[in-house]
């Protein structure tokens, strides 16, 4: 199964040192525009096949769709992703939310947890093309 990966940050460099990517061809690596030139610095020297080109340009919607991409992985990504790039893995486009959804949604799902919700969670889902509102695949939460 051939995966591509979107991320940022520390839990996307976590992610990537203790899971075993082994079943899946991890082909591509691109990375968010949060610590952008940290990150790739961090994952090219764990040698990680990170890509260089930003996120929802002409030129990475061309890459994804010459590498034909099963299914992508979404890590601490903050841009939106198009109606385009959702459609182009044959599986879907895989989130891991940092929030309850469908309650929490956003980049600050989280923090809204905390100063409105008094609950926290987690969640997984696939991407639609609305922000946070595709199919849950696994939520859990916690007080």
């Amino acid at each position: 199964m051939k995966l591509v990966i979107l991320g940022a940050g520390k839990l996307l460099v976590q992610i990537l040192k203790k899971v075993d990517f082994n079943n899946y061809k991890l082909i591509k690596i691109f990375i968010s525009d949060v610590q952008r030139e940290k990150d790739i610095s961090i994952l090219k020297e764990l040698g990680h096949p990170v890509d260089n080109t930003k996120i929802e340009t002409s030129r990475f919607k061309s890459i994804i769709k010459n590498l034909q991409p099963d299914v992508i992985l979404c890590i601490g990504v903050r841009e939106i992703i198009s109606k385009e790039t959702i459609s182009i893995p044959t599986i879907g486009i895989v989130n891991l939310h940092g929030a309850l959804l469908p309650y929490q949604r956003g980049a600050g799902g989280d923090y809204g947890g905390v100063i409105n919700d008094k609950i926290l969670g987690l969640s997984t889902h696939f991407m639609d093309e609305e922000i946070d509102s595709g199919p849950i695949i696994y939520s859990d939460y916690f007080k």
